[in-house]
């Protein structure tokens, strides 16, 4: 024969119930999560973009296109000035090519990074889309560069 209940047992569901009832009324609540801390905002008109790779020597590279989110003029002369805020394991300034195809356009530029060592390598880089022969906005507290 199986288990039946039988007066005076405890029905599984009601305990279930009030138990949880009773332990969420008597625990503390919980403490409160600070907000993440991330990189500082870039500030306006810049845009921040994070290239890098896995070296298995030095000399590696890592190329990307980046995209306007608006695009400039067409015909317009285009240029972008960029800004490496960090790196890690990189060999020299990220880069930004001129090659014919792959210079700044009024659409996008492209970039690239090279490893000094193997292993991990990356740059965050800030960049400004300089449409026409504009200046970009100076950042607070950064030397004037010039234009690439």
């Amino acid at each position: 024969m199986g288990w039946a209940p039988q007066r005076g047992d405890i029905d599984p569901v009601e305990h279930m119930h009030t138990s949880f009832e009773t332990a969420a009324a008597t625990e503390p609540a919980p403490p409160s999560v600070p907000e993440p801390v991330g990189p500082s905002p870039a500030p306006a008109g810049w845009r921040r973009i994070v290239v890098g790779g896995w070296a298995f020597a030095a000399g590696a590279i890592a190329v990307t296109g980046v995209t306007f989110p608006t695009p400039g003029r067409p015909g317009a002369p285009a240029g972008v000035d960029i800004r490496t805020v960090n790196h890690m394991n990189t060999a020299g300034e990220p880069a930004v090519l001129t090659d014919p195809g792959f210079a700044p356009d009024p659409e996008g530029f492209t970039l690239a990074v090279c490893a000094a060592e193997p292993g991990p390598f990356l740059a965050e880089v800030r960049y400004c889309h300089v449409d026409g022969g504009a200046t970009a906005p100076q950042p607070e507290g950064e030397p004037p560069r010039t234009r690439r």
